[in-house]
């Protein structure tokens, strides 16, 4: 062999096993604080914000523990930070499974969504200076380019919040607190995947807890027809490809209203005080989902200091079945109708003199479907409260006149 020829390959190999080295110390490398303060000011120079970690530890054997991550917005706000990120999975097993995202827990995360006036939020504005106006258009044009590619990926992945943080702070709306948010994903592939979440949801001096707890199986034919309806919303898709199974459970307990009516008040100025007149102040509910060999099960219920409603309903292949019987008792107030006045200028005029309330029952039956099969006559009773009939005063009327029945 000739002298150069060995001489290339003594080379050579010296930078296969000196490339080798460096990526064997690079987890080392990113480890130390110097080299972790260069490349964060780096990534700093190219956004408007800036981003700051108290520390950082990983490995090819021991996974990724990232510390006090804090970003901050342009105007030095706080956006968002976390006491800790720890993925549980050694580097080296990630790699071996590309698409496993390994064991993740999200320790302390707090986000604040402060609304500028231009629609955009303080966090997303720690990473884009594009005006609101420029990315509303661009996700536009993402969207128009959509193609038709499936959107299942058999990814595996588990990840855990604990004691999460959300506010909200937006124009005309008082702020809005997320306290204690938990959450917890499994997914794996498209065989199995489950999710639970917990959460106070709080407004001035009122808290309300949600609870949803969701789990799926096979789901990946579940997909694929929400995608189908998605991509060709009139391409008539009834059933599933495949057998698939879907559970959720949610429960909402005394959910402030006065929040949910300020959030739809954001849009229309008129609808202010429309939910809270209707509803009341605080509102409960729950509801049970399930899905399974192409057949629905429903069971809902609501209630607030003035409503009431439940309904407990499943499917077959051809019929909607109602096993018991639904309810719904709606007490009708005069602040309802003032509200809805703003609303329907036709309304102006009339006063509710008194107020009642209104009852459906519908009694266990069989519907076909679709329902728009249904024939005119349902076993559907409807009643006004034994205290007093609807009275409705008017000025074009001159005295008052009584509303105590209808036809159905």
């Amino acid at each position: 062999m000739k002298i150069w020829l060995k001489r290339l390959i003594k080379i050579f190999s010296a930078l296969v096993v000196l490339l080798i080295i460096l990526i064997c110390l690079v987890p080392t490398l990113l480890s130390v604080s110097t080299v972790q303060q260069f490349l964060l000011s780096q990534v700093n120079q190219k956004i408007p914000g800036k981003i700051q970690v108290a520390g950082l530890e990983l490995g090819w054997t021991s996974g990724v523990d990232l510390r006090g991550l804090e970003v901050k917005d342009p105007q030095g706000r706080t956006a968002f930070s976390c006491r800790r990120i720890l993925l549980q999975d050694s580097l080296f097993s990630l790699l071996h499974s590309p698409l496993s995202f390994g064991h993740l827990l999200i320790d302390s995360p707090k986000c604040v969504l402060i609304e500028e006036k231009d629609g955009s939020f303080s966090l997303e504005n720690a990473f884009s200076k594009e005006s609101a106006e420029k990315k509303k258009s661009k996700k536009e044009s993402e969207k128009k380019e959509r193609t038709d590619s499936s959107l299942v990926v058999p990814f595996v992945a588990n990840v855990a919040v604990e004691h999460g943080e959300v506010l909200l702070s937006k124009p005309n709306l008082r702020d809005v607190h997320i306290a204690d948010l938990s959450c917890k994903i499994s997914i794996q592939g498209t065989k199995e995947a489950h999710v639970t979440l917990t959460a106070d949801i709080i407004k001035e001096a009122k808290k309300g807890t949600l609870s949803v707890d969701a789990h799926a199986k096979e789901y990946q034919s579940l997909v694929q027809f929400y995608e189908a309806k998605l991509l060709n919303p009139n391409e008539n898709v009834t059933s599933f490809s495949s057998p698939c199974e879907m559970t959720v459970a949610a429960t909402l307990t005394r959910f402030p209203l006065d929040l949910a009516d300020s959030l739809i008040a954001l849009s229309d100025r008129k609808l202010k005080g429309l939910i809270p007149a209707a509803l009341g102040e605080t509102l409960d509910f729950n509801i049970f989902h399930q899905l399974k060999d192409n057949k629905i099960e429903l069971k809902l219920a609501a209630q607030s200091p003035k409503l009431f409603m439940q309904l407990e309903a499943e499917t077959d292949e051809k019929n909607l079945l109602i096993r018991k019987p639904a309810l719904l008792r709606w007490q009708v107030d005069p602040l309802l109708l003032e509200a809805a006045q703003g609303i329907v200028p036709e309304l102006k005029g009339l006063e509710l003199v008194k107020s009642s309330s209104i009852e459906l029952a519908l009694k266990p039956t069989t519907l076909p479907l679709p329902l728009t099969a249904i024939s005119e006559k349902l076993p559907l009773s409807v009643s006004f409260g034994t205290q007093a009939p609807f009275f409705f005063k008017s000025k074009n009327w001159g005295k008052e006149k009584e509303l105590s029945s209808f036809g159905v």
